[in-house]
């Protein structure tokens, strides 16, 4: 870690864990997203530390003679860390000597957390509702601009994805979605004109944009982490979804809003394929499960060659324990 003009900055990564030697030290500014007790059959003690930055997480660990009482509430924060690797079985691990927390203003935001640049903001926003705008069928529009608005979109700029899993980060909902959205529907144009049963594009505009709605609900902000509520951690990402859009169907139907039986039961049919509740029966229900899943996969992807350092020479082979195989990138040419 290094200061300048009163700022922190960062020098060691998390995805620089791996390439470290047995004895290194490490001081340096972190977001804890994670503090759990454990112990062994032995008696044995410690606190399990998950620690991330712009590149990723690590985990670490602090033995009981370390314990702070208030590391438990380091939860969410910025801190600084100092520890030490050791080499256990021939993989490297953190072992936490200090944490403390960072005041606000001293440590860049862009080098702990992966953000989204504004003008990124700004840019996916557009496209959302310019695509959503695109929808002809009254119904199904007035139900989707109930949920997807300026406000909402302005939220999901604040939110990930997941916790652990495909985009994230802050902001990762509102890149996934816009991701999503505008390959279903460019693949779903692009592709029209060699099918013989036309695609409804309102329900693949409608089923991508809202495809991951639940997470307004499901997550959190916790500091500069995410939590998700005790019920909803329990009940799942399915419950909380289909929850906001029974609401939304209620308040439409109070408003006079009306939305088909059988429009609202192939919408859901899209939602709930997506993320493999069930099998895609229709056209349009495998174009968004399929960009939904391409979307994830890239992210992890670009996840995985990032924090391993891959050179663009298709020699590296790297095993993506999120994408279950192996993976290496080739030489592209600007």
């Amino acid at each position: 870690m290094r200061r300048e003009k009163g700022i922190n900055h960062k020098t060691f990564y998390c995805n620089e864990l791996p390439f470290c030697s047995d004895g290194d030290k490490i001081f340096d500014i972190f977001l804890v997203s994670d503090v759990r007790y454990f112990s062994n059959e032995r008696g044995k003690k410690w606190l399990n530390v998950r620690l991330e930055d712009k590149s990723g997480s690590m985990s670490a660990k602090v033995w009981a003679d370390r314990m702070e009482q208030e590391y438990e509430g380091y939860k969410g924060q910025v801190c600084y860390v100092s520890g030490m690797v050791t080499y256990y079985a021939g993989k490297p691990d953190f072992i936490i000597d200090k944490m403390q927390q960072v005041n606000e203003g001293e440590f860049e935001i862009s080098e702990v957390l992966k953000v989204l640049r504004q003008d990124k903001i700004n840019a996916y926003v557009k496209n959302i509702l310019m695509l959503t705008n695109n929808i002809v069928s009254s119904e199904i529009k007035s139900f989707v601009s109930v949920l997807i608005n300026e406000s909402s979109l302005a939220q999901m700029a604040e939110l990930p994805v997941s916790m652990k899993g495909h985009h994230s980060y802050r902001g990762g909902l509102l890149e996934h979605v816009c991701e999503v959205l505008t390959s279903s529907y460019y693949y779903a144009k692009s592709t029209a004109a060699v099918r013989d049963i036309k695609y409804d594009l309102d329900l693949i505009i409608a089923g991508a944009v809202l495809h991951d709605i639940g997470s307004l609900d499901l997550y959190k902000s916790s500091g500069y982490g995410f939590s998700v509520a005790g019920l909803d951690k329990l009940m799942g990402e399915r419950y909380v979804t289909m929850n906001i859009l029974e609401q939304t169907l209620n308040e439409c139907m109070i408003d006079g809003v009306t939305i088909g039986k059988e429009t609202y039961g192939l919408l859901i049919h899209i939602i709930n394929a997506s993320h493999g509740h069930t099998q895609a029966q229709t056209m349009e229900a495998m174009v968004v499960q399929n960009m939904n899943r391409l979307s994830a996969e890239l992210e992890m992807y670009e996840n995985c060659c990032t924090s391993n350092k891959i050179s663009q020479n298709c020699k590296d082979f790297v095993w993506s324990k999120e994408l279950k195989r192996e993976i290496t990138m080739i030489r592209r040419d600007k």
